[in-house]
């Protein structure tokens, strides 16, 4: 639970999971995946509150469908069709292939966007953020397990 409740990434996940255990990676898997599926529900969730309902400081309300980002619009959708068994398998083994290639070009991409020097030059206050973030999110699933085991 704490491999697929703090690790960021899906294929990263199934990684260190499996590498301890068959029971380790198909549970990091499945939380892994719960916390993906709960990706468009939050940030729709989100949206809502600060575009709509007005809740940004000064911020006018917008309509709910010049907010919410196109790709959260496509998983949603896309999610409920597999879901539903509207998408045949074969559709979904294509899909997953091509997503695997356009995070590869996506992450390539932003290799070779990266400054090695702009990077070293980020302020200690955001690398302390990002520190505590990570503390956050591992204390989190760290209570999380003491209370399921309860």
């Amino acid at each position: 639970m704490f491999i697929g409740g703090t690790i960021h990434d899906v294929a990263q996940v199934v990684g260190a999971g499996f590498a301890m255990s068959e029971e380790t990676g198909q549970i990091a898997t499945l939380v892994k995946i719960v916390r993906v599926s709960l990706l468009a529900p939050t940030i729709i969730a989100v949206l809502i509150m600060v575009t709509v309902l007005g809740a940004g400081a000064g911020q006018k309300p917008q309509k709910l469908g010049q907010v919410i980002p196109g790709f959260v619009l496509g998983f949603a959708f896309l999610a409920a069709l597999k879901s539903m068994g509207f998408l045949p398998a074969a559709a979904g083994d294509v899909a997953n292939d091509l997503s695997r290639w356009l995070l590869l070009i996506a992450l390539g991409a932003v290799g070779l966007k990266t400054s090695v020097k702009e990077f070293a030059s980020i302020r200690p206050s955001h690398v302390t953020l990002a520190l505590l973030a990570t503390a956050f999110l591992a204390a989190f699933i760290v209570v999380g397990l003491l209370w399921y085991r309860g």
